[in-house]
């Protein structure tokens, strides 16, 4: 279990022409809870969320909503699967 606070800021854009767009920039703040599961085989899924606690726009703009995710990864030893084929190669020609 993870949890974490995180900010994210963004300033009023310009035009070409230098000139400010009023309805831009912003401020966020998220709420991310993150859980992770480790499974057999290096098999990971990991579930969070980003759910806004503050929310500061310039002028008139869309709002961020709530986001669930989740994410599935297989951790791969490419240093260990290459030291096999190199000890399974030489055992061969011994």
């Amino acid at each position: 279990m993870n949890l974490q606070i995180r900010n994210e800021y963004r300033a009023r854009s310009s035009r070409e022409n230098k000139e400010i767009v009023n309805a831009s920039g912003y401020e966020v703040v998220f709420f991310t809870p993150q859980v992770s599961i480790a499974f057999p085989h290096n098999w990971f899924i990991s579930l969070y969320a980003d759910i806004p606690v503050y929310k500061y726009y310039n002028d008139l703009q869309m709002s961020f909503g709530y986001v669930f995710s989740f994410r599935l990864t297989k951790k791969i030893d490419f240093i260990g699967i290459k030291a096999r084929h190199t000890a399974k190669k030489n055992a061969q020609t011994n």
